[in-house]
């Protein structure tokens, strides 16, 4: 399955990612729950793109390792991001949000990263594995 690549500008990308997220996991063969889980975290995180991050894109790709999952890279051109730590707690938020976004998506997902610098943007790349019984 070819990458999807989703630039993210503003709220109405937001949508449009969260809408095609769910259908290439649903493709892959995750289960209903399991796909809206991916279509929360993609609406997360690019939302946090257009309302911290000055634009940036999502990209999906299929992984076919130690079974069949699937990768989320979310990229923003932001101020990056000060305290990762404190980032991850809930109700934590440098904005208007609820601070729920980010931790949200690490509990969600299977594997989570973040790498970000001052005045240097953030790439969060998060991991889900298709659950077998």
């Amino acid at each position: 399955m070819d990458d999807l690549i989703i630039e993210i500008n503003a709220d109405a990308d937001v949508m449009i990612a969260q809408i095609r997220a769910r259908k290439f996991a649903s493709a892959l063969g995750f289960s209903k729950p399991e796909a809206t889980a991916v279509a929360i975290v993609v609406s997360e995180l690019s939302q946090n793109i257009v309302t911290y991050g000055h634009g940036g894109q999502i990209t999906i790709s299929s992984l076919h390792t130690s079974g069949v999952g699937l990768q989320i890279v979310a990229t923003d051109h932001g101020p990056g991001i000060h305290n990762i730590e404190q980032a991850l707690k809930d109700g934590f938020t440098t904005g208007k949000s609820l601070g729920i976004g980010l931790p949200a998506v690490k509990r969600l997902m299977d594997e989570f990263e973040i790498k970000t610098g001052l005045d240097q943007g953030t790439t969060i790349t998060v991991k889900k594995w298709i659950k077998t019984t």
